[in-house]
């Protein structure tokens, strides 16, 4: 492969667009089967934007920088995948809180009242609590924090994926010691 002068934007539009929609359609599935307000179930979630910012950054590397990927650009390739995934997670969450179901912010500040009583909280304070935690269910809050958390969650896990992804000598071989030699 050649070292294509490609905008890293436009390289890995693509990638983040593939895990923006992979992440939205494994939400679906999570609402359709009314799993969201089951725990585990966030940790699938983590496991598919690890593997889409994998692929994406091994992407990357590959088709447009010949084999070769410094840290830096691993992290910016994870950070640019990471907000666009957001920005389309970000647009479900507004549509999904906004239009497809309304009543969805009042049966989650009704979890998080259960939740908060059942570990003995008074109700004075579960409902001070409450009256915070309603802005943050709101459709377009919810899509805005989509988007932040997204580039969060991304720059963390692209600074650990890129110790693993970069290759500077643009050589897969590289550091690998020839068995029958003992020599690299």
């Amino acid at each position: 492969m050649e070292n294509n002068p490609v905008s890293p934007w436009k390289a890995n539009l693509s990638s983040g667009i593939f895990l923006g929609l992979l992440l939205v359609a494994f939400s679906l599935i999570v609402y359709f089967a009314d799993l969201m307000f089951v725990k585990w179930v966030n940790a699938i979630s983590y496991l598919i934007y690890i593997a889409g910012l994998f692929y994406g950054i091994r992407a990357y590397r590959h088709n447009y920088l010949g084999g070769s990927l410094t840290y830096g650009q691993g992290v910016g390739a994870a950070v640019i995948i990471s907000l666009y995934a957001g920005v389309i997670t970000g647009l479900y969450s507004f549509v999904l809180y906004t239009y497809i179901d309304p009543d969805l912010p009042a049966r989650i500040l009704d979890q998080s009242r259960q939740l908060l009583l059942e570990k003995g909280m008074p109700e004075a304070q579960v409902e001070s609590s409450l009256r915070i935690s309603k802005i943050f269910v709101q459709g377009w809050v919810t899509g805005l924090m989509s988007i932040v958390g997204s580039l969060m969650i991304g720059t963390v896990i692209g600074l650990i994926l890129s110790i693993f992804l970069k290759n500077e000598s643009g050589d897969p071989f590289a550091g690998v010691e020839d068995e029958k030699t003992g020599t690299e």
